[in-house]
């Protein structure tokens, strides 16, 4: 993604869906290792969840899955747990939507629905969201999903591995 995108002179931009209390787009964020810029948008339906990631303090219990020299790094200790580093937080754009509903700002370059969408709808719901997406991709794009997600038969997406997949390009 980066070396298109570098190609092409635009930044990757991509989206987290259910980005809940932030660990996915930060976590992104923080291993990309690329000169390339990169533009994440933390997508999720409820407020409260979006001002908790908007916070970026996470509880002592946290510290266990996160890489010493990362927590060292990017985080400061602090009474309740520990903070991420306020421009890491600054680089994520928050938005309150409902995926499922609601137009994406696309286009994006990669899609982060993990553990929501193919978990928790019917095939039916799915398939719209998966075309809600598709509409969100550029074409060639990336959908990555939970471990134990699988898409609905017959879309759009080709499997890349376990649990990613590229919107077709109709080109």
């Amino acid at each position: 993604l980066a070396e298109r995108c570098a190609d092409a002179g635009c930044p990757v931009r991509a989206a987290s869906l259910g980005c809940a209390s932030g660990e996915e787009p930060f976590t992104l964020r923080l291993i990309w290792d690329r000169p390339h810029r990169l533009e994440i948008e933390a997508i999720d339906v409820r407020r409260d969840l979006l001002e908790r990631a908007g916070e970026a303090l996470y509880t002592p219990s946290s510290e266990h899955s996160v890489p010493q020299a990362i927590l060292t790094r990017h985080f400061t200790r602090e009474e309740g747990g520990y903070r991420l580093d306020p421009a890491i937080v600054e680089s994520v754009r928050f938005s309150c939507l409902d995926f499922c509903r609601d137009e994406l700002s696309g286009p994006f370059d990669l899609i982060l629905c993990r553990n929501v969408a193919f978990t928790y709808l019917g095939e039916a719901r799915q398939r719209k969201v998966l075309e809600r997406l598709a509409a969100a991709l550029m074409p060639g794009g990336f959908l990555m999903i939970g471990g134990g997600e699988r898409l609905p038969e017959g879309t759009a997406f080709d499997p890349v591995g376990r649990c990613l997949y590229r919107l077709g390009d109709p080109g």
